[in-house]
């Protein structure tokens, strides 16, 4: 039985509170393959490596000590599970041959809040939906919101429309300072850029630019996909339930884990949040 080197050790205790995986920890009774088994089937693969990497490290750090008599300190065995984390995650990047320089959702300037926002598009039918998440500097969700929309003739459109949202919905919660990510880099040329827009959607490209004015600091940036999984993941299933929301301190728990990825990665307590 190894169960008590993972679950009961001073040691093993502390890495799970660090890394903030407290409450996944194995109860009393739990066999370890059974328990490994069952977390696999209901977490991310991404999670999987994180605990599975969690496990090795107490494992090892176990053997070093009875057969070399080694302690390694705790926070060195965090350093260390993270910075294999993003090795893997590096190694995996490359190998769709995308050049990421980092791939985690980041903290906004001081005294600014990020506003991330997303929309998936239906050539079909066209039609769009637009998620969004308004953030402050300790990755707490402040707000939340998925709008849907009609008459989208492009997937641009559907973008910028998005867009517009996340500057109407800045205003209307009094934000003064703020940073705007999108992970449609041309969209953000565009909201940076001061050319006369010609295309089917100048007038939604023209009020962004007026109404970005207004705010004593407003900054557009390029966020790639995966730190802008949370609102990829609100628009993706805003459009496919045709429902829409607006929350305050909360997000549905289907985006939720996503947050919580960041809190993790980025060293902050991991809040929780109501369900929606």
């Amino acid at each position: 039985m190894v169960e008590h080197v993972f679950r009961d050790s001073q040691k093993s205790t502390e890495i799970w509170q660090l890394m903030n995986f407290r409450g996944l920890t194995m109860s009393p009774n739990s066999n370890i393959k059974d328990w490994m088994s069952q977390f696999f089937y209901n977490h991310s693969n991404w999670m999987g490596r994180v605990i599975g990497c969690m496990l090795w490290a107490i494992w090892t750090d176990r053997i070093q000590f009875l057969h070399e008599g080694k302690q390694r300190p705790v926070l060195e065995r965090i350093n260390f599970i993270s910075s294999y984390i993003q090795e893997l995650d590096g190694i995996h990047m490359r190998k769709s041959n995308t050049i990421v320089e980092e791939t985690w959702w980041k903290v906004s300037q001081a005294h600014t809040v990020k506003i991330n926002f997303d929309a998936t598009y239906n050539k079909k039918e066209s039609k769009s939906s637009s998620g969004i998440t308004i953030r402050n500097g300790y990755v707490k969700v402040l707000h939340s919101k998925v709008s849907l929309h009609a008459n989208i003739p492009t997937s641009f459109a559907a973008k910028v429309v998005a867009c517009l949202q996340v500057v109407e919905l800045g205003f209307s919660v009094n934000l003064p300072m703020v940073e705007i990510e999108g992970d449609s880099l041309t969209v953000i040329r565009k909201m940076k850029g001061d050319r006369e827009d010609k295309s089917e959607i100048r007038p939604c490209i023209s009020d962004i630019r007026s109404m970005s004015k207004r705010f004593e600091k407003c900054v557009f940036k390029h966020a790639l996909r995966q730190e802008n999984k949370s609102t990829h993941i609100l628009a993706t299933k805003g459009l496919k339930r045709q429902e829409e929301f607006y929350l305050s301190n909360a997000i549905p728990g289907y985006a939720e884990q996503s947050v919580e990825i960041n809190e993790r990665m980025l060293g902050f307590p991991v809040t929780g949040y109501p369900l929606a």
